[in-house]
């Protein structure tokens, strides 16, 4: 119990620090003269130029093509030459490895590792008879100070340093490039983004789509969701929100035994947003597996979890789940 506590607390913890992190250091992103919905409906030709204004070592390294050319395909663009496209992406960017001192976990190594990245720049979209439009971006992944590290790790190489990690912030480049093509193509061949299997990636158009509201993505974050990354709770609270009811289903199915990175309070706001009688027993399962046969027993979610049982029943029955199990029984 303890090392589950400590563990879930650890993880909260870890999650406010990164929250702040990429609130601290990256902006929102930029857009100009910004181009109409379903300004791309008719293209199905795109051409991807990249130019790297750093000189920094292994600044070259950082994928912006490659995750560019995945994502586009995704949406069902095909990527020829820029004499055979109507839709032109220039990425102009500024990537630098960024790094600190760390020492080996065996102490007799003292090094530079590449544990961090900044990515900033523009992206420049070009259609016939229209303007450019542009979209500037800036993230930052800050790296660990005096850390120790593994002999074995390979980050001395400014290459290798994570990339992903910064364009994934809230004005990093998957952001940007999320804005450009939300509302010009039908949102079905915008949600395939989600297909990329890169966690960074998913991550952020989780992020974009809570941001905009973008309810037709529901399928996709359920499938993100399902993945169990550390964002996991949001998305179910995203889709509560949203009304989604799949996300009820998972909430029946997992709330006797959350998943690491859900609470049961937070499957409790499930429950609690769809009014559906079915919660009763799957509430009842977990709160009677805590207490112990004591109904009394404190426990985290006791509270939450009797006001929802008060709410699903239309009444107070006291403070025993089996009660609630019992009226579900006899008026299911």
């Amino acid at each position: 119990m303890v090392m589950k506590i400590s563990y879930k607390i650890t993880n909260y913890i870890s999650y406010i620090l990164l929250c702040f992190l990429l609130s601290a250091c990256a902006s929102r992103i930029h857009i100009q003269n910004p181009l109409p919905p379903r300004s791309f409906n008719t293209f199905s030709r795109l051409s991807i130029e990249h130019i790297e204004l750093s000189k920094s070592a292994g600044a070259e390294a950082a994928p912006y093509l490659n995750d560019v050319e995945f994502m586009v395909k995704e949406m069902g663009f095909e990527v020829v030459d820029r004499s055979k496209a109507s839709l032109h992406l220039l990425i102009e960017s500024r990537t630098e490895p960024l790094g600190a001192r760390y020492t080996s976990l065996e102490g007799n190594k003292n090094s530079y590792w590449y544990t961090g990245a900044e990515s900033s720049g523009t992206i420049t979209v070009q259609i016939p008879d229209s303007s450019p439009m542009k979209v500037m971006f800036d993230g930052i992944e800050r790296p660990g100070r005096f850390s120790l590290r593994s002999a074995t790790s390979n980050n001395e190489d400014p290459a290798s340093a994570p990339f992903r990690e910064a364009f994934r912030g809230t004005g990093g480049f998957y952001r940007a490039f999320y804005s450009i093509f939300y509302t010009r193509i039908p949102d079905e061949r915008f949600t395939r983004i989600s297909n990329y299997p890169l966690s960074e990636a998913r991550e952020a158009f989780f992020r974009f789509c809570a941001q905009n509201d973008i309810r037709s993505a529901a399928p996709s974050l359920m499938e993100i969701m399902r993945a169990g990354h550390f964002y996991q709770n949001e998305i179910v609270l995203t889709l509560a929100r949203w009304r989604y009811e799949p996300v009820l289903d998972y909430a029946l199915m997992m709330t006797e035994h959350p998943p690491i990175f859900v609470s049961f309070e937070e499957l409790l706001v499930v429950h609690e947003t769809f009014q559906d009688k079915r919660s009763i027993p799957a509430i009842a399962e977990y709160m009677k597996k805590k207490d112990g046969g004591y109904p009394n027993a404190p426990y985290e979610g006791r509270d939450s979890g009797l006001k929802v049982l008060r709410s699903l029943v239309g009444q107070d029955l006291g403070n025993d789940p089996r009660d609630y199990e019992q009226w579900y029984s006899e008026n299911q």
